[in-house]
């Protein structure tokens, strides 16, 4: 096999389910263009969905060093009378998984950190970049899906004595039902307390309200201090003002506020700074305004839509000229 002809980018993205219907048929058309691509292919199935279901974190790499770390290994590691077929075969195989491993996780950025603390706990921390979202899998069993720009993090005890993580940023959580151990979400202003679920948090710091949108279960509202503010039920949704704790709950489609976890991003009555914001988010960019008109009122969603094609979109709805600049995004309204 000629691993300079391998798509591994279009692969990841295939993987990712990202591609364009004309890049999906492409993908599907060189797999089954061989034996050995299927194989390749479903190895590197295979090797992403360990990587996305698994508890086990990645630290966002240095590709090129990796890429030296390994040649130089089987360099000096092999000598070269031992290069037989199989073995190039195998590293070949090894090779183009770690290409795409490394291209996939470099989609978001999550690291594992060991802090001393005074009860020498372990404390696992968990990022997404902008731009970028992941799943995981807790060691009770629950799943969360982490938003872009968001952070999460538990100690060693999860599970054990607790089951207690922090939260800023956004996640979608599916928590496994423990009548035993209460699930609690705590971020920088309330915390949510439940026993088996599924909720949305929405508490980013740089925002002046927390937002939780439940799906299914019940759960409860609670101070810093532990005091009871309120409980939820299905559909409802809280916000919450940082600043003086009020909170206002409302009748909705939970679902639309877990949109995002099906890459599906919706506005609905949103003004421009919610939705340059969470743009910012979704791509992983920089948004400039000029001249924004502050009283407009958005809706509409984003799903497959690039950059580009997004801003064409919002030009419909307030005539606007925009800028790219790599990251750097220049919106201007006429």
């Amino acid at each position: 096999m000629n691993n300079s002809h391998i798509p591994y980018e279009k692969i990841a993205k295939y993987i990712r389910q990202e591609v364009s219907a004309s890049e999906k048929l492409e993908i599907e058309s060189w797999v089954n263009s061989s034996v050995e691509n299927s194989r390749l292919f479903d190895q590197l199935l295979n090797e992403w969905e360990n990587i996305y279901d698994s508890p086990e974190l990645f630290v966002q790499a240095d590709k090129n060093k990796i890429w030296t770390n390994i040649s130089s290994q089987i360099q000096t590691a092999i000598p070269k009378k031992l290069y037989t077929k199989r073995f190039l075969i195998k590293i070949a195989g090894v090779a183009a998984m770690l290409a795409l491993i490394i291209g996939i996780a470099s989609t978001f950025f999550v690291k594992s950190t060991i802090e001393t603390v005074a009860s020498s706990q372990s404390i696992t921390t968990i990022e997404t970049m902008l731009g970028q979202k992941m799943q995981m899998t807790l060691p009770d069993g629950s799943k969360v899906w982490l938003n872009s720009d968001s952070k999460l993090t538990y100690n060693g005890n999860f599970n054990n004595s607790d089951r207690i993580v922090n939260l800023e940023g956004e996640a979608f959580f599916n928590v496994s039902k423990n009548e035993q151990k209460k699930f609690i979400v705590k971020t920088s202003s309330v915390d949510v307390v439940v026993k088996g679920t599924s909720f949305d948090v929405s508490a980013y710091r740089d925002e002046k309200q927390i937002s939780i949108s439940l799906l299914e279960g019940k759960v409860a509202i609670t101070d810093k201090n532990g005091k009871h503010m309120t409980d939820m039920k299905p559909n409802e949704l809280a916000i919450i003002s940082r600043q003086n704790l009020r909170y206002t709950l409302y009748k909705e489609n939970a679902e639309t506020y877990r949109a995002w976890v099906n890459d599906q991003l919706i506005f609905y009555n949103a003004d421009i700074y919610e939705v340059t914001k969470k743009l910012e988010r979704w791509y992983g960019i920089n948004i400039t305004l000029v001249n924004p008109d502050e009283r407009q009122k958005y809706t509409f969603s984003v799903k497959a839509e690039s950059l580009r094609e997004l801003l064409e979109l919002f030009n419909k709805i307030t005539p606007i000229d925009y800028k790219i600049n790599g990251k750097e995004v220049a919106i201007i309204r006429k």
